[in-house]
């Protein structure tokens, strides 16, 4: 019989229907894992999971190449721009974003998502403020 306080006392008490089988703690030898179990687990995950990964790279896929889209439905003429200055634009922002890419991901290994992004976002916001502020002063 399990104590009062013991873990497979408290799932009893919560969901009295399950049948658990609690460790006592003994025995921290791990299960062998069935080698066709895991591939059956691994098929269900890539049916499920890729799909949706592909859908979303090909969206940013997409989006990066929109630029392009933009110059042929006339950006040169709305901004005011000549000569190099379009592929100058390219490369302003291409270059940063290949060489920032990976460094990114690494961090965001290591800090939370919700931590990173919102750093991102105040460190991108704060000088477009600044910006705006001093465009609207004149």
């Amino acid at each position: 019989m399990a104590s009062k306080f013991s873990p497979a006392a408290i799932v009893e008490k919560v969901i009295p229907s399950v049948d658990c089988a609690v460790s006592s703690g003994s025995d921290d030898s791990p299960e062998p894992i069935d080698p066709s179990a895991e591939k059956r687990l691994l098929w269900k995950l890539d049916l499920h999971v890729l799909p949706m990964i592909s859908v979303l790279y090909m969206l940013s896929f997409i989006d990066r190449i929109n630029i392009g889209n933009a110059r042929i439905q006339g950006l040169e003429a709305d901004l005011g721009m000549s000569g190099r200055d379009y592929n100058i634009a390219l490369f302003v922002f291409f270059v940063p974003y290949i060489l920032l890419e990976v460094p990114s991901n690494i961090i965001l290994k290591k800090v939370a998502p919700s931590t990173w992004l919102s750093g991102l976002m105040i460190c991108w916001g704060e000088p477009l403020r600044t910006e705006s502020r001093d465009t609207a002063d004149g």
